[in-house]
């Protein structure tokens, strides 16, 4: 999310509207790898109960495949948008990201999952002030990618270890990453 709003603010590089969004759009021989505005183009979840979503081990249990999740969210509260039933009013990008850097660097810890990031964006717009209109947009976003609203129960791993002990499952029941 920072590389991104960074990249948009700084002089360099290509940033209209076509790519905007668009991650390493500017790297030679590769190009974009990520898509912040719509994260399906190259197959990541744009919310949580995506088809596209994770929950395989590998990737340490998704943490760059479902971080489209946070990528859609930061695109929203940015430029604003409807997206999953929601409208959401553009915050601008110098709003997204003292809010993002407010939960990143005061708020969030080491193993914070995605319930964790939508209370800390919400205790993020009060340390700084939000309107209640603005943490309305924040609360529409984070609905609408599904990091606010408890999922059904999905199993995450099952293991019975070496057979020896009792068979142990990690459940997720919504909002979880």
């Amino acid at each position: 999310i920072f590389g991104e709003l960074v990249d948009q603010t700084n002089s360099g590089g290509t940033d209209t509207a076509g790519v905007k969004w668009l991650l390493g759009e500017d790297v030679p021989g590769g190009g974009a790898i990520r898509d912040m505005e719509d994260p399906t183009v190259f197959g990541d979840p744009d919310r949580r109960t995506s088809a596209n979503w994770w929950i395989g081990l590998s990737d340490n249990r998704g943490v760059h495949i479902n971080s489209g999740v946070s990528n859609k969210l930061a695109y929203l509260l940015t430029d604003g948008g409807t997206f999953n039933g929601y409208t959401v009013a553009a915050q601008g990008i110098t709003k997204a990201a003292a809010l993002f850097y407010e939960a990143e660097a005061n708020i969030l810890v080491t193993g914070s999952d995605y319930i964790d990031l939508y209370y800390a964006l919400r205790q993020a717009a009060i340390n700084l002030g939000w309107t209640p209109d603005a943490r309305t947009a924040l609360e529409r976003a984070c609905r609408a990618v599904e990091i606010a609203v408890p999922t059904s129960v999905t199993t995450i791993v099952t293991d019975d270890f070496e057979s020896g002990m009792a068979k142990w499952t990690v459940t997720d029941v919504g909002g979880t990453g």
